[in-house]
């Protein structure tokens, strides 16, 4: 993309960010998201080293209902692939092997209980990752959003966690990845169809479903993937994920 059209594009962007995300009270937006909290969970993964029985820190996240069975998340939730350690120069980043894991595990919470979840499909490129449980769950208030059925400043929603009841509410800031959004990160994943936000989006919602509302239907159009913490961040886009998971289960037929 030419220097000039992404400067324009951050000029943009700045205006809208001039408006802080508006937090929605659980009330006002009851009658389309009443249903839907109950079919996103939380979900933990804890990751045990060889090496001395060395336990990483608990990663959290968001997780919800595509079926009765399975679920989608971000991939980093669920397959650690490195840890931070402190220095005089700031965190650096240890990388992991899956030789050096002794145990991995990830487990949702229903109703107060544990229930384990294991991975079914995971794309380390496209930052997701398909999971699986015994125990059936609720099945999706939702359908699944078309990368034509939204654009930027249009708002989008998601439900936050299971302590704070409200909804948290942003706009699209772009349809593609705009390196001025967020410089500092080193992605490290596929730049295609990700989406910028304007959300106040936090450590623990990656993962979490993006929805837009059209003519009072919910639509999910993506995962949360990462954020600057200030109000910035981006998602995957969620035809692009079906598609990826759809053309895996079509070559596991074959």
């Amino acid at each position: 993309m030419k220097p000039l059209v992404v400067a324009i594009i951050c000029l943009l962007a700045m205006a809208c960010m001039s408006a802080r995300p508006i937090i929605c009270e659980k009330d006002s937006l009851n009658q389309h998201f009443q249903d839907v909290e109950q079919t996103i969970y939380q979900i933990y993964t804890s990751t045990t080293l060889k090496e001395n029985d060395n336990a990483l820190p608990l990663v959290t996240g968001r997780a919800f209902a595509i079926n009765q069975h399975q679920l989608l998340t971000a991939g980093h939730v669920v397959k650690q692939d490195c840890y931070y350690v402190s220095s005089p120069f700031g965190n650096i980043a240890i990388d992991i092997t899956e030789e050096e894991k002794k145990e991995e595990k990830s487990w949702i919470i229903i109703d107060g209980k544990e229930i384990p979840v294991t991975v079914t499909y995971k794309n380390k490129d496209l930052d997701f990752a398909v999971l699986e449980t015994n125990q059936p769950i609720k099945m999706p208030l939702y359908t699944i959003g078309k990368s034509d059925q939204y654009n930027i400043l249009d708002p989008v929603f998601f439900v936050g966690n299971n302590q704070i009841k409200y909804i948290k509410s942003g706009h699209i800031m772009s349809l593609d990845y705009i390196p001025c959004f967020i410089q500092e990160f080193d992605l490290g994943i596929s730049q295609e169809d990700l989406v910028g936000l304007y959300m106040s989006i936090k450590n623990g919602d990656s993962g979490s479903p993006i929805f837009i509302i059209n003519d009072s239907e919910i639509s999910v159009i993506g995962i949360v993937l990462l954020s600057d913490g200030n109000g910035t961040g981006y998602i995957r886009k969620i035809d692009a994920i079906i598609d990826d998971f759809r053309s895996w289960q079509n070559e596991r037929e074959l």
